[in-house]
């Protein structure tokens, strides 16, 4: 009787690891190479001192770290085409920094500050402005299938 209660527990024991196996296995963490692409995004909110703030661009996040875009924007109803170029980084757990420059016809016009999370499986991010005085998020989006799935 006490044999069959120990092979019954190392049994379970065994079954239970097992089954703890795939999920473990299935874990996922995010990486620079992970979320690499091309992403269509949009910003909006707000700066107090300026207004209502949108805009629509891509970007795109290399495995390297970098980052480089176009987007036009809309400052209170002053409309402004842009160049982008700036660095990134990506935790584990799919939380992420940026930095990125604005450009008009060459010139830097501004530098922001960003933090993000990745979300969908490395498809979809999520961003919000670190600049003191804005009030603006960003959502974003892979554009191409064959991105998303590397």
């Amino acid at each position: 009787m006490k044999l069959n209660m120990e092979r019954t527990f190392f049994g379970i024991i065994f079954l239970a690891a097992l089954i703890g196996t795939p999920a473990a296995a299935n874990a996922r963490s995010c990486s620079l190479s992970g979320v690499a692409g091309t992403y269509g995004y949009t910003t909006s909110g707000s700066i107090p001192t300026l207004g209502a703030v949108a805009g629509v661009g891509h970007i795109t996040f290399n495995s390297s770290g970098n980052v480089t875009g176009a987007q036009t924007v809309s400052f209170n109803g002053a409309i402004a085409p842009e160049t982008l170029s700036g660095t990134y980084s990506v935790n584990a757990d799919c939380t992420a920094t940026a930095t990125i420059s604005a450009y008009r016809s060459g010139v830097l016009v501004r530098t922001s500050s960003f933090s993000a999370v990745w979300d969908n499986d490395q498809r979809e991010f999520r961003a919000i402005f670190r600049t003191a005085g804005t009030v603006l998020t960003v959502n974003g989006r892979k554009m191409f299938r064959e991105e998303e799935e590397d």
